[in-house]
């Protein structure tokens, strides 16, 4: 886990300027930091390192290859690298200086080149610097679970892990007013969206080279989810398949030089990686949030999962008051704005206190296994969208705004009167402000498209909702949030459920093994060698979450956040933020409207820390 940089210019960079960029990212690898300047090609690469697999000093960045051709930055892991080790050594011979895998990916790309990147399996980005040519490529694995923003105009091309290197780089043109609108849709920024003009993430399964000479890059893609080439076997041959690419999944991210412990909610996610980490350890550390409001207390489920597996447990208590005394931590964490996160934020600084350097976590479990509400319900409601005319809904959502007497009912006016297909309605139900609420706090500019192209070659309506929860919910925040709060905490997080192995096979699975009405995410449970506790199979559902909506509404939190919700700002209209906080603080219970207050509170934090940068 580790942090990355890059400027090559035309002209020479100011040392001093990299530099100050350079630091804007340390906190991402604390174990080691370095950079080389190539003076040939007017290029800066750096690395900030987290040591995880081979920590000795042989293992740092940046590293070329064993011909002195090629240089990587690395961050990531790559778990199958022993396999690919091998390959190498099969085909010539080298005389490796460390144990971990950055040299063997620098290797095995001098050795075949960008489709080396479809050998590995793991989560990573990184770039590779070509001495001869001043060539460099990019890449980001296939789910995007590391990040890699990069800008690039007529005289350079930036990559970075985080956006806060580019602040002190001196080259934003200005904030990306259209990517806000997609912001308070959805809480987080959409696909290769970026607070900056100019500033863009690379896409999931995407790789990026960049030509020197002529100062011009070419995108591809590498890798994309088939939902349409579906196995034409029984579900228990298909329940085998799912079984061994979870335990390889599972096991391959046990390896580790340091200590290691799994996230645990006793849910049916957090509790399947427990069950299957101990098919391959004897010794299991687990960690939970436990919250004093006992509406979003999960402790009878974590107990059972500690119980039934014998694991060596952390439970770290949480209440508003804890929230108080890192509010300023977690703002400052914060790389661009989020509404989620902060869970993550929580459990990963409290697990690195307990000393643990990596964390396995069931985040994915709900897109893949097809655990959230909409999947029981997408047949009937794709049924509702092809058969029921446009014309004839617009009428209902208008006759039910006529006589509505709740927000429900006025979130379902909307919906009908605004959503042309079965694809619309997903992004609709997932946004957390509307498109006239978007339009009033931007002072409509307008909200940007409702319907990214999330959903491909998804066919079955259960397979169009994972793809969009995958693409919109999982990637663009789960994952973002997941980087950045873990590496603010110097915490490695890993994902099994969303091997891409693992993806393969459940987007190739036919839809009607996924949904089971008398068992909750069947495929996952039955696949199991050894079954979670029944009562955390059936429990209700409540996520990975936090009481905010009960923490917002304390004394001193509101006065903690009355400054910031109460300032000027060039982004939203201020006076349209201050009628929804004190809207929300009149109220006695908002649902899920607490999520409209954190985007805007996060937002407006990102907005004083750049006047302040």
């Amino acid at each position: 886990m580790c942090g990355i940089l890059g400027v090559s210019s035309v002209n020479q960079k100011d040392k001093s300027i990299f530099l100050s960029a350079f630091s804007a990212s340390t906190h991402r690898g604390r174990n080691n930091q370095d950079y080389l300047y190539l003076e040939r090609h007017k290029t800066y690469f750096g690395h900030t390192r987290l040591s995880i697999l081979d920590t000795s000093d042989s293992a740092n960045q940046p590293m070329w290859d064993s011909k002195s051709q090629f240089l990587i930055v690395f961050n990531g892991e790559i778990y199958n690298f022993k396999e690919i080790k091998e390959k190498i050594q099969n085909t010539k011979t080298i005389s490796w200086k460390s144990s971990g895998d950055t040299e063997v990916v620098i290797e095995a790309y001098a050795l075949w080149g960008p489709k080396c990147v479809e050998m590995f399996r793991g989560f990573f980005a990184f770039a590779i610097y070509d001495s001869k040519t001043g060539d460099i490529f990019m890449v980001r694995d296939r789910l995007g679970i590391k990040p890699l923003y990069y800008f690039h105009d007529e005289s350079e091309i930036v990559f970075a892990s985080e956006i806060r290197p580019f602040e002190k780089l001196k080259i934003i043109n200005g904030l990306n007013k259209n990517s806000f609108a997609g912001y308070l849709r959805y809480g987080s920024f959409v696909s290769s969206d970026t607070p900056y003009e100019g500033i863009q993430m690379l896409e999931p399964g995407h790789s990026l080279y960049y030509r020197k000479a002529i100062n011009s890059i070419e995108k591809k893609c590498y890798w994309g989810i088939n939902w349409s080439d579906k196995y034409d076997a029984p579900r228990e041959e298909i329940l085998k398949m799912i079984q061994n690419e979870l335990l390889n999944s599972v096991n391959l991210r046990l390896i580790s030089d340091v200590p290691l412990g799994v996230f645990l909610s006793g849910g049916i996610d957090s509790s399947s990686v427990v069950s299957l980490a101990k098919e391959f350890r004897s010794d299991i550390d687990t960690f939970s949030l436990v919250y004093e409001d006992q509406r979003f207390s999960e402790k009878t489920y974590i107990d059972k999962v500690v119980k039934k597996f014998g694991t060596r447990h952390h439970e770290i208590r949480i209440g508003y008051k804890d929230l108080l005394s890192v509010f300023e931590e977690y703002a400052s964490s914060l790389d661009i704005p989020s509404a989620d996160g902060l869970n993550t934020f929580l459990i990963s600084h409290y697990t690195k206190k307990a000393g643990i350097t990596v964390a396995l976590s069931g985040l994915g479990g709900d897109e893949l296994f097809a655990g959230y509400p909409m999947f029981s319900e997408a047949k009937s409601v794709n049924s509702f969208y092809s058969m029921t005319p446009y014309s004839a809904r617009q009428q209902l959502g208008k006759l039910i705004a006529k006589f509505s007497v709740n927000r429900r009912l006025n979130r379902v006016s909307e919906i009908l009167k605004k959503t042309k297909n079965f694809e619309h309605y997903l992004a609709i139900k997932r946004q957390i402000f509307s498109d006239n609420d978007i339009n009033a706090l931007l002072e409509n500019n307008g909200p940007s498209a409702s319907v990214p192209s999330y959903f491909k070659d998804a066919i079955e309506p259960i397979d169009k909702v994972s793809a969009f929860e995958i693409s919109r919910y999982m990637t663009d925040t789960l994952l973002r949030d997941g980087d950045n709060m873990s590496m603010s905490a110097g915490l490695e997080i890993r994902f099994p459920l969303i091997d891409h192995k693992l993806v393969e096979v459940l987007a190739r699975t036919p839809s009607e093994y996924k949904i089971d009405k008398n068992k909750p995410k069947n495929l996952l449970v039955d696949a199991l060698p050894t079954p979670i506790p029944d009562d955390c199979i059936y429990r209700p559902k409540m996520g990975f979450s936090l009481p905010l909506d009960n923490w917002l509404r304390r004394d001193e939190i509101i006065n903690f956040m009355n400054p910031i919700m109460n300032s000027n700002s060039n982004i939203v209209d201020a006076e349209i933020m201050k009628k929804y906080w004190n809207e929300f603080l009149n109220s006695e219970s908002s649902g899920s409207e607490f999520a409209k207050i954190w985007s805007l509170y996060t937002l407006q934090c990102f907005e004083q820390r750049t006047k302040h940068s």
